[in-house]
C-alpha cells in the first residue's frame, strides 16, 4: 500500500516536472549536467538509513531533490559525471577506461568518444560487456588509464584485494590526486593516499 503511493507520488512529480520544462519562467530552477535538460525541481532518490545519516554517505540515504525527471540520473552520477569531466580525458582524449557497475547516463558520454576504448564489467552476468571481479581481474598489468566505479567498494568484502586488483590494472602516474571526494576513480586515489596496498 505504502509503495503504491510512493509509485504515484513519484510518477506525478515526474510528469510536472516534464511539463513544467515547457514553461521558460519555472524550468530554470534545476540542472542536470548529464543530458543537459532544466527542470522546476529533481526527484526524490534513495533509501532511508540510520546508517547514512550517521556516517554521513556521499550520495547515500533519501535526498528530496535529486532524481532528474529525463534522464534520471541521481546526484552521485552527476557529481561523478562532473569530476570525471574536469579532471579526466576520458570524453576528449584517446584512452582506456573500465567502467565498474556502469551508470547507463555516463557510458553514454564516454562511448562519444571515438578515440576511447571504453570496457565495461559488473561481477552479475548481462549487466556489462565483461564479467568482472574487482578483487580478481581478468586484464593485464597497467592496461587502463582509469578505472570509474562510484559506489561499489562499499559492497566488496576484501576491500583491500580490490584496491590491490584496481592499482595493478591502472597505468602508473595517471591519477589524479585532486579527485578527493565522492565515488569513482576519486574513492580510488583517495584510498591510495591514504594507504599504501604494496
Amino acid at each position: 500500500m505504502k509503495e503504491n503511493i510512493r509509485k504515484k507520488i513519484y510518477q506525478i512529480v515526474h510528469r510536472a516536472s516534464r511539463l513544467s520544462a515547457g514553461i521558460p519562467i519555472l524550468n530554470r530552477r534545476k540542472y542536470c549536467n548529464l543530458c543537459g535538460k532544466h527542470s522546476f525541481f529533481f526527484m526524490p532518490y534513495g533509501i532511508r538509513s540510520r546508517v547514512f545519516k550517521e556516517l554521513d554517505i556521499i550520495g547515500g540515504g533519501r535526498r528530496k531533490e535529486c532524481g532528474c525527471p529525463f534522464c534520471y540520473s541521481h546526484d552521485r552520477f552527476r557529481w561523478c559525471y562532473h569530476l570525471l569531466k574536469e579532471h579526466t580525458s576520458i570524453f576528449t582524449g584517446r584512452c582506456k577506461v573500465l567502467h565498474i557497475a556502469p551508470e547507463a547516463q555516463i557510458a553514454a558520454h564516454v562511448k562519444e568518444n571515438k578515440d576511447c576504448d571504453y570496457y565495461t564489467g559488473d561481477i552479475m552476468p548481462g549487466r556489462a560487456e565483461y564479467v568482472v571481479d574487482v578483487t580478481d581481474m581478468q586484464f593485464e598489468d597497467g592496461f587502463f588509464d582509469y578505472i570509474i566505479m562510484n559506489h561499489v567498494l562499499e559492497h566488496i568484502k576484501d576491500e583491500k584485494k580490490a584496491m590491490m586488483e584496481l592499482k595493478r590494472c591502472l597505468k602508473r602516474g595517471d591519477m589524479d590526486p585532486g579527485m578527493g571526494m565522492g565515488g569513482g576513480i576519486n574513492r580510488v586515489v583517495s584510498h591510495m593516499q591514504e594507504q599504501e596496498y604494496d
